[in-house]
């Protein structure tokens, strides 16, 4: 079977067989972060759990380590209500590994994201294959993801902004026909106007948001260095160089796309979370490849401790994880140094052919 989300990606979600409110014994609910809240008992049993030992468990903890990324991106998506049908690699309660084909399901009344489970063969393969397989696969929900913010950044564009426009246009020539008449409402009519031209700004920053012209229209430097502005506008108080040199064509294995992506994830993790003073992002070729570095004095968070309990792709968040998610399966490699307090430092390095990349 094809790894890759082929099915159920513009259909309506299975319906539950047993009813509104029942979970079928072949699924489990899953939360926002993507942990358990509860498990059939044939979902769990494939697994070798009793259904209450997999309550609370998320999917990362129990992907194999090849495959947590893959398991960042799926949480991510069902956060935002994608309906794919996808694959992760799961360790058992004895360590064996299971390749599960999952189908999101209808909610319920319970609450949470109910998620079919299916086994596949999985057969045992060289690390590396594993490795590629499960990268094959994570980027390509990433394509997918990239390819869906598009068309709605499309749609917002060409469909809705120029319904709202036509509405203020009309909302205008209404105003100043009262004003001539010196009738009543003139005050009403401008608060409309005023609020249309509210949407029609928040429509475009929302499409920027979801697709960056900048890379299409001035290129990879000048879209990164946007990307810096934007970002230190949206958070008063902290101060963020930007400093990009790397010739075109440099980046072999990484398109444009994914480094911009993993920039505004990163940026926005500094504006959101971090509480920076200063940041400093930097773009450069190294002699062995490509690297990328976001440095800031924030608060930070103990790295060490998060990898302990999540593992090393999701530690300091679901954020970070679709970072490393995003740079491994393009052939990168992710370091981050963090303390509380502290600040934080994430260094990614992309190699160049032939270059060792583990």
């Amino acid at each position: 079977m094809d790894p890759l989300p082929t099915r159920h990606a513009d259909g309506p979600p299975a319906s539950l067989p047993d009813g509104i409110g029942a979970l079928p014994r072949t699924a489990v609910r899953i939360d926002a972060d993507g942990r358990i809240r509860e498990a059939g008992a044939m979902a769990a049993a494939m697994l070798g759990f009793p259904p209450e030992e997999l309550q609370g468990r998320s999917l990362q903890d129990l992907a194999v380590e090849e495959w947590r990324a893959a398991a960042d991106v799926a949480v991510a998506r069902l956060r935002f209500g994608a309906v794919d049908q996808f694959e992760l690699a799961l360790r058992g309660r004895s360590g064996r590994r299971t390749l599960v084909e999952m189908t999101v399901g209808a909610g319920s009344d319970g609450g949470g994201i109910v998620v079919f489970w299916v086994e596949r063969r999985f057969r045992l393969v060289a690390n590396a294959e594993e490795v590629r397989r499960a990268q094959r696969a994570t980027y390509a929900v990433l394509a997918r993801w990239d390819a869906q913010r598009r068309r709605t950044a499309a749609a917002l564009d060409g469909e809705i902004a120029p319904v709202v426009a036509a509405a203020k246009y009309a909302v205008e020539a209404g105003l100043r026909q009262v004003q001539d008449a010196g009738s009543g409402g003139a005050v009403a009519l401008g608060e409309a106007v005023g609020r249309l031209r509210d949407v029609l700004i928040g429509l475009r920053q929302l499409s920027d948001r979801l697709h960056s012209r900048q890379l299409e229209d001035l290129g990879l430097a000048d879209a990164v260095s946007a990307g810096c502005r934007a970002a230190e506008a949206s958070a008063p108080g902290l101060q963020l160089s930007c400093q990009v040199a790397i010739p075109d064509g440099r980046i072999p294995a990484l398109r444009n796309t994914d480094l911009i992506r993993i920039v505004e994830e990163l940026l926005d993790n500094v504006v959101r979370h971090a509480h920076a003073r200063r940041a400093n992002l930097r773009l450069q070729a190294d002699p062995d490849g490509v690297s990328l570095t976001l440095e800031d004095d924030g608060i930070g968070f103990d790295a060490r401790a998060a990898e302990a309990e999540f593992g090393a792709s999701v530690a300091g968040g679901i954020g970070l994880g679709l970072v490393r998610a995003r740079a491994e399966a393009t052939g990168g490699r992710t370091m981050v140094r963090s303390q509380r307090n502290g600040g934080t430092t994430i260094r990614i390095v992309w190699p160049l052919p032939g270059e060792r990349t583990g």
